[in-house]
């Protein structure tokens, strides 16, 4: 190639570079002017341009900003709705300027252009509300973005046992909850939001009656109390004399499906889990263990001769820790020979007394007895007094 051709195709490069350079720089401030519309048409007047002098002022949630808020282009299969973040609220301009917005241009349209100045006001499209939730759980499918104005539902769960105590919202908002469906509702959105929705336990009653039984909390063989949801119950509760408690399906009964226990004096449930619930304790009468006194030779003819049993029997059935007592009276004859009954029991020796009303009796008493007690009749020659 020579020199003329180079410095030829280098004019010809230069004027490619300029071109390029100032097609980027129109593209650039034609840019810059739609992202900070208006303005857009120029009017003519004699044919003399003359440009807009209005000046404008941009509001973000009564916040100003430094440019008009603009929304993103929809994405493949959505409307501008779905994507919309701002939306225009309203304008305040000066000289009594007046106009209106277009939405789909998204810019302001003035009624004249003179000096003056024009604020511009947008607000979110959508809310978000922020839930802090105790001793409860939200809903997977709540939708937490609110469009402006619309009353904002969210679905809240107790825990198991809970119920709904209070909610605190920023911004003075109220929310209110519906128990019947679990629903939280705030009206007509139109700041972002957080709130905090406080579950406590529910508060349960019980009653138990006690049958044959006594308690120090028992009032004519009731009582009643009103626990949190999941407390322990305990109480002393004692038989009355002469019952016991025999564990079986009729001694403890409890609705709601609701578990108790007797043991030790002692009734217990361990975990209250349903309101209203109403229990009974039965003690039954006691099965009182009977021991035997038997006399085994009272049918000897030797004794027939001598004492004869006038209390009692040769054979007697005494309760538990109860007394025995057997009367033997001297007959006549062992009388006259000064001869009185004994008694030989190698468990257990009886008291032997001699009885006020009748000299020629004696009683025998075996206190508290805790066993089968066998004895024979002996004589014994009575000391002169």
């Amino acid at each position: 190639m020579n020199y003329k051709a180079f410095k030829i195709l280098s004019i010809f490069v230069a004027i490619l570079l300029v071109f390029s350079c100032t097609l980027t720089a129109l593209g650039y401030i034609t840019n810059k002017n739609k992202n900070n519309l208006p303005p857009k048409p120029i009017e003519t007047e004699n044919g003399t341009i003359v440009e807009r002098n209005i000046k404008y002022k941009y509001y973000l949630e009564n916040e100003e900003v430094d440019s008009i808020p603009t929304n993103p282009k929809p994405e493949e299969n959505s409307t501008a709705e779905d994507q919309l973040v701002y939306k225009f609220d309203q304008y305040n301009c000066t000289e009594g300027v007046t106009g209106n917005f277009n939405q789909e241009e998204w810019r302001f349209i003035p009624s004249k252009d003179i000096d003056a100045t024009c604020e511009l006001y947008f607000t979110k499209a959508r809310y978000e509300v922020k839930l802090t939730v105790i001793k409860g759980e939200p809903d997977e499918n709540n939708n937490y973005f609110v469009e402006r104005y619309k009353d904002g539902e969210f679905k809240i769960n107790p825990n198991d046992g809970y119920e709904f105590s209070e909610s605190q919202c920023s911004n003075d908002k109220i929310a209110n909850y519906d128990k019947s469906k679990n629903i939280l509702k705030i009206s007509a959105v139109n700041s972002d939001i957080t709130c905090k929705v406080t579950f406590i336990p529910r508060k349960l009653t019980f009653s138990l009656e006690v049958k044959n039984g006594k308690c120090d909390s028992c009032v004519q063989g009731k009582l009643t109390s009103t626990v949190n949801y999941g407390d322990s119950i305990s109480y002393i509760i004692y038989p009355q004399d002469k019952y016991e408690f025999v564990k079986g399906k009729d001694t403890i009964k409890c609705n709601n499906n609701q578990e108790a226990d007797y043991s030790s004096n002692n009734f217990s449930i361990g975990a209250l889990t349903a309101n209203n619930t109403k229990c009974s304790l039965t003690f039954t009468k006691a099965t009182v263990k009977k021991y035997k006194i038997s006399i085994t030779n009272s049918e000897d003819e030797n004794i027939k001769e001598m004492f004869t049993i006038s209390q009692g029997s040769d054979e007697m059935l005494v309760e538990e820790g109860g007394t025995g007592e057997l009367g033997i009276t001297v007959l006549e004859g062992a009388a006259a020979e000064g001869v009185i009954p004994k008694l030989n029991c190698p468990t257990r020796i009886p008291e032997r007394s001699q009885s006020a009303g009748n000299k020629d009796e004696y009683k025998f008493v075996w206190m508290n007895v805790t066993q089968d007690i066998k004895c024979t009749i002996d004589k014994e020659v009575k000391l002169n007094e």
